[in-house]
């Protein structure tokens, strides 16, 4: 049998109590424990901030009554409760938050249930990541990807690109035209001499 690496014994206590305190409150990214039903039980100053309010206190006051206020879609939280209910594992989405001025932001939630002894969830511990800049990166990549593509079909020239091996990885239509080839003849298959 097997020492369980988590056994009362080996909780922090004194100074590595404030160590964790510290680290917990301290952390890059949101941090939150809630009830089940909504309820703020714990935080950090950084997912205060995320939300845009000074403090930790000044978000647990407005969102007394629950946090679901906080999703531009609240059934999303009653889903990640479905879906921790069937599961020990941390659930993992992306989802859209409100701030206090009602502004929206793209996040990355890491969430786990902890329970009581008889199975039923006690507690939802909730990493947040704002992704927003990233959304933002991803979105302005497909725009650029969109007009390249545009570009490339509406030339009015017959045009391919070909890879360091001759391959021809992409043509356009007016290429297509001209060859009599497909595109799924071309693109990936054929080699330009």
């Amino acid at each position: 049998m097997t020492d369980n690496p988590h056994t009362p014994k080996d909780l922090p206590h004194g100074e590595d109590l404030l160590q964790y305190r510290n680290l917990f409150q301290r952390a890059p990214i949101g941090i939150i424990r809630t009830s089940p039903d909504g309820k703020i039980l714990e935080g950090n100053q950084a997912c205060a901030e995320m939300l845009g309010y000074q403090t930790f206190e000044d978000f647990a006051i407005d969102s007394a009554d629950s946090i679901s206020f906080l999703y531009q879609e609240p059934h999303h939280r009653q889903i990640l409760l479905d879906q921790l209910a069937n599961t020990d594992q941390s659930q993992h989405f992306e989802s859209r938050l409100r701030r206090k001025d009602g502004s929206l932001f793209d996040c990355r939630l890491h969430v786990r249930a902890g329970r009581d002894a008889g199975g039923m969830i006690r507690y939802l511990e909730s990493f947040i990541e704002d992704i927003s800049r990233q959304k933002d990166i991803e979105h302005a990549l497909q725009d650029s990807a969109e007009r390249y593509r545009s570009v490339f079909e509406n030339t009015g020239t017959a045009t391919i690109i070909i890879e360091s091996d001759t391959t021809v990885s992409l043509a356009n239509e007016r290429f297509v035209a001209l060859t009599g080839y497909t595109k799924d003849e071309i693109e990936g298959k054929m080699q330009w001499p």
